[in-house]
């Protein structure tokens, strides 16, 4: 093979496979813990050249002071150890160029929406923030489809019963917000509110931190449906998500889960609460129940235009 015959990354990982299989790589169907202590070998390596990577980056800052030339093939070179450890672990457990070429564009994507708020300019924004699961997508629908699926019977305590908490955890992390459909006139009303200068921001709930792909999985949805935003938060606390949206006004917030309306009346938020299974009654001066997307565009001065969103699926206008 001459120099220059890598001409991509997919081609790359497929000549560091090959050459690992040289090296006494593992079949597909190698025990797992044969797979184990083989991924440590790979892991000491890897951390074994990292480190040589980083003195050859303080040698050459050194040097550097000197006056002398940068050696980029040099650089590129040590990080090239780093790869091959890192793409011959990767294949052990079962992952290819695609998927990890895949894995990076969900992340550059995360990357580019977190850069975004943070170049955000909000003052003199008109705001509207809502909640995802029960507000613009039908989780409860969706997580129910998923429970049957696994031959999972919903307990007498509902959605909320502490017995489904391994459920929900496996439908987190297994891409279970990516099978869900939008709720009726959710689509159309938010097109028509960004279409009259709202700003729209997304604060959900949904555990990005205990399960990474979550946001990932979120903006995909977000984008295959069509929906239209400016901005996401994953926070469980809502008010403190939507207090970082100072100095804009916040006109109001769709909320469904109780708890959380709450939080938000008591921050001096108007909230517009969707129903919600298993939700105890409390009345608050700032908490208006609503029903739909048709009411929540009258509780805030938006008249319907009566189009249909070709987003909805057939889902129903508001």
């Amino acid at each position: 093979m001459e120099l220059g015959a890598i001409v991509n990354f997919a081609e790359a990982w497929k000549i560091q496979r090959r050459q690992q299989l040289n090296w006494g790589n593992l079949p597909a169907d190698t025990p797992c813990d044969v797979k184990e202590r083989k991924s440590e070998e790979y892991l000491l390596g890897l951390y074994e050249e990292l480190g040589e990577l980083a003195r050859y980056l303080r040698r050459r800052t050194h040097v550097l002071k000197g006056g002398t030339t940068k050696q980029p093939l040099a650089l590129a070179e040590h990080a090239a150890d780093v790869f091959k450890y890192l793409t011959a672990l990767l294949d052990l457990n079962g992952v290819d160029a695609s998927t990890f070429g895949l894995a990076l564009a969900r992340k550059t994507v995360v990357v580019q929406q977190k850069w975004a708020w943070e170049k955000a300019e909000m003052e003199g924004r008109k705001v509207l923030v809502v909640d995802l699961d029960g507000c613009v997508c039908d989780w409860v629908v969706g997580f129910r489809a998923y429970a049957r699926k696994h031959n999972v019977a919903i307990p007498s305590g509902g959605l909320q019963d502490p017995a489904l908490e391994w459920l929900k955890d496996a439908f987190d992390s297994r891409g279970g917000f990516l099978d869900l459909k939008p709720l009726p006139g959710a689509v159309l009303a938010l097109e028509l509110l960004n279409a009259r200068g709202w700003t729209i921001v997304i604060v959900t709930a949904r555990p990005y931190i205990q399960h990474p792909r979550v946001y990932a999985d979120t903006l995909y949805w977000l984008k295959s449906y069509g929906v239209p935003y400016h901005h996401i938060f994953f926070d469980r606390d809502k008010a403190r998500a939507v207090a970082q949206l100072a100095p804009a006004k916040v006109g109001a917030c769709v909320e469904d889960r109780m708890k959380h309306a709450l939080e938000l009346a008591l921050a001096g938020h108007l909230v517009l609460k969707m129903p919600s299974e298993g939700d105890d009654v409390v009345r608050h001066k700032r908490i208006r129940p609503v029903v739909g997307w048709e009411q929540i565009l009258k509780e805030i001065g938006e008249e319907v235009t009566g189009r249909k969103s070709a987003n909805e699926g057939g889902g129903g206008n508001v």
